[in-house]
């Protein structure tokens, strides 16, 4: 291998195999995943990843890491990327005002509305809700398929889970107790005998905060930001997903593909376990 190659392995789907087969290299099966591994200069390597991108954009399953690479901590988004919903969305339905509050979440997670100004504006619509309805609607939730699985995996492997989401802090407790996340940050809600009063309370947890949690757990740990696999959806992910290591989009906006180095659009996670253990 000439010095300024190194070697590469991207994965994917069905539907991604021609892409894989247009670089000559020999492609086998992962359970019923295509894979390739390469031997890439740069300039090659950065062609091979706007394809990548381009079948993002098209739907496909795929993704591309440096063989050699190993993920030493993992932080994911959470609603739309671990659950297969929105909480704010769902706490809206109980106040009878989903419509409305899905039409800011939808601008916001495509990038058209700052999440801080989103989130303002949307918990005006949920003053009045018992709190006590975050943790009954948490309990309920059931995650996309493979993702114990997939955090069983990291556990495995010592890899910390964390979970850093724009949602809200009770529904997060419970689900990184019940899942084995190492730890989480979400945003705090103001509460008056017993009532949303409208109001989060503490620093909002935007983009921006997203990284800065990551980049916190990174110093105690002694890890780089380049050892770091991130996970998200939406726009609030962009920050995080531009300073980490490896960057997988869950049926990513396309706010995000420029950042990706994958996504998954199979609706599970059990080709991010398949992909991560390819070297």
């Amino acid at each position: 291998m000439g010095e300024n190659m190194k070697k590469y392995v991207a994965m994917a789907c069905e539907k991604g195999v021609s892409l894989l087969s247009d670089w000559g290299a020999c492609q086998k099966w992962r359970n019923k995943w295509y894979f390739v591994r390469l031997s890439l200069s740069e300039d090659n390597y950065l062609e091979l990843l706007q394809q990548v991108r381009k079948s993002i954009d098209a739907g496909v399953s795929i993704a591309l890491k440096k063989g050699a690479w190993q993920a030493q901590a993992v932080f994911s988004d959470v609603d739309s990327t671990l659950i297969p919903m929105e909480s704010i969305d769902v706490l809206a339905k109980e106040q009878a005002c989903e419509s409305k509050v899905a039409a800011i979440t939808a601008a916001t997670m495509a990038g058209k509305l700052s999440f801080s100004q989103a989130l303002e504006e949307r918990l005006k619509y949920l003053k009045g809700l018992p709190a006590r309805k975050l943790e009954e609607i948490a309990l309920k939730v059931e995650p996309f398929p493979g993702l114990r699985e997939f955090i069983g995996y990291c556990q495995q492997k010592s890899l910390p889970f964390y979970m850093v989401s724009g949602g809200f802090s009770p529904m997060l407790q419970i689900w990184a107790e019940k899942w084995g996340a190492a730890g989480f940050r979400a945003n705090s809600l103001e509460v008056e005998d017993g009532l949303l009063t409208g109001r989060s309370k503490g620093a909002v947890v935007d983009g921006p905060g997203k990284l800065s949690y990551a980049e916190d757990q990174c110093r105690q740990r002694g890890l780089r930001m380049a050892d770091v696999l991130a996970l998200g959806d939406g726009s609030n992910d962009l920050a995080l997903m531009q300073q980490a290591g490896l960057s997988i989009g869950f049926a990513p906006k396309k706010v995000l593909i420029p950042a990706l180095d994958g996504a998954i659009h199979t609706g599970n996670y059990f080709f991010l376990t398949d992909f991560l253990e390819l070297k």
